[in-house]
């Protein structure tokens, strides 16, 4: 059996929760916990699954209604793509500025 030489893996077997999860200066970082988050993706990934499918569905069978479908379904999970993003981008930046406010008192 091969050692590991891996340190975050040790981390990540310990007990410690923040340890191998927190942004610790390692340059390691963390996906934060959010609800709506996990709401959006609960929603986005269905609705990429249902898409594809039915992409794939209107090549191999040649039905117009699949590639109608797949066209709005599209539209809809690319919505949700970016709403997922913008909501993350202001968690993450919602997270930092508490963690500096939390150094600098």
């Amino acid at each position: 059996m091969r050692k590991s030489n891996d340190s975050h893996a040790e981390d990540r077997r310990s007990g410690d929760p923040n340890n191998g999860n927190a942004n610790n200066g390692n340059g390691r970082s963390r996906l934060p916990e959010d609800l709506w988050l996990r709401r959006i993706m609960w929603l986005g990934v269905p609705l990429g699954v249902v898409s594809l499918a039915l992409l794939w569905g209107a090549y191999f069978t040649g039905e117009l209604w699949m590639m109608h479908s797949f066209i709005g379904l599209a539209g809809m999970t690319l919505a949700t793509g970016l709403a997922y993003n913008i909501r993350l981008v202001v968690v993450m930046l919602r997270e930092r500025n508490q963690q500096q406010r939390g150094t600098s008192k």
